[in-house]
């Protein structure tokens, strides 16, 4: 079974070079994502036999799908078997249509599709551009910034700026939620505090002198950046898309498209991505054993 460990920096280089070689656009397969998510989701994760293991979750336990060069059906066999050493249910999540192959015309497993869970994809060049119609409303946003404060500034983020990144973290938190009492706010903090131990990339935009909006995210294939954090100080109206699109242009002479994720099942979260007009969807499933599969292994739970 996989020799399951909480996530430290100094997995970083192993995990992050076995994460890009996977090749998967999804963005739980991003090694800084799953240190900063780790106290929230209890992560844990493997690096064996030439495969990447992964569980966590808040109520109940979650694999991902196990990615890498070695067996796929000996790394579901592993993870079945860690599931069922410590009596939890088998749920395996970020599955692609691909992966739902190695559960097809099974009855001891059911497939759902996870619409909430799959992430925005965009072309970098139309985010740097926003060129025609579909996004004349984005245009108009930036030039009324642009025209309310003509002193903004954007800079690309580095650990000098973390302190102001807080600020307006603590701003957005406070005029969100009325507290920093939100899992979040502990995954802007791990986010900010291993900036430069994670590789994390990012920009910061200044107006009146001032902090406003910033940025991070990391690099998930060799053609895709993922975009994890976007937070914007509340009384700065239009901060979003300017932040967006000045990110965008540092980034496209790399990367062709930017993952901005998922919107977790919030209606308004979904609106806005997809006012951006993504390319692509990354379509996700998980996998459940039926009732008749903990039968026919004689496991009670």
């Amino acid at each position: 079974m996989p020799a399951f460990h909480v996530p430290t920096t100094q997995d970083l280089h192993a995990f992050k070079n076995a994460f890009l070689s996977a090749d998967r656009n999804s963005c739980e397969y991003c090694f800084g994502n799953v240190f900063v998510w780790k106290e929230h989701f209890h992560s844990q994760i493997a690096l064996q036999d030439d495969m990447i293991f992964y569980k966590g979750g808040v109520r109940s336990v979650v694999y991902l799908f196990p990615v890498g060069g070695g067996d796929t059906e000996k790394a579901l066999s592993a993870l079945f078997e860690d599931a069922k050493k410590n009596a939890k249910p088998f749920h395996l999540a970020a599955l692609s249509e691909q992966d739902c192959r190695f559960f097809e015309n099974n009855d001891l497993f059911c497939i759902r599709r996870t619409e909430d869970t799959d992430d925005f994809v965009y072309r970098a060049s139309d985010l740097c551009e926003l060129a025609g119609k579909k996004y004349h409303a984005k245009r108009n946003h930036i030039s009324r910034f642009t025209t309310d404060h003509p002193d903004r500034k954007y800079e690309k983020l580095t650990a000098s700026h973390i302190e102001l990144c807080r600020e307006i973290s603590d701003a957005w938190f406070m005029e969100k939620h009325g507290s920093f009492d939100h899992p979040e706010y502990e995954v802007v903090q791990n986010t900010l505090n291993h900036f430069d131990d994670l590789g994390f990339e990012g920009g910061i935009l200044f107006a009146d002198g001032k902090p406003v909006a910033f940025t991070t995210g990391e690099q998930l294939t060799a053609n895709t950046f993922c975009t994890h954090l976007e937070k914007c100080h509340p009384d700065y109206r239009g901060a979003y898309p300017v932040i967006n699109r000045e990110f965008a242009k540092q980034l496209v002479d790399r990367f062709e498209f930017i993952n901005r994720e998922d919107c977790a099942g919030d209606d308004g979260l979904r609106k806005a991505k997809m006012s951006y007009r993504p390319v692509s969807l990354t379509e996700k499933y998980s996998v459940y054993p039926t009732t008749a599969l903990y039968e026919k292994l004689g496991i009670h739970l």
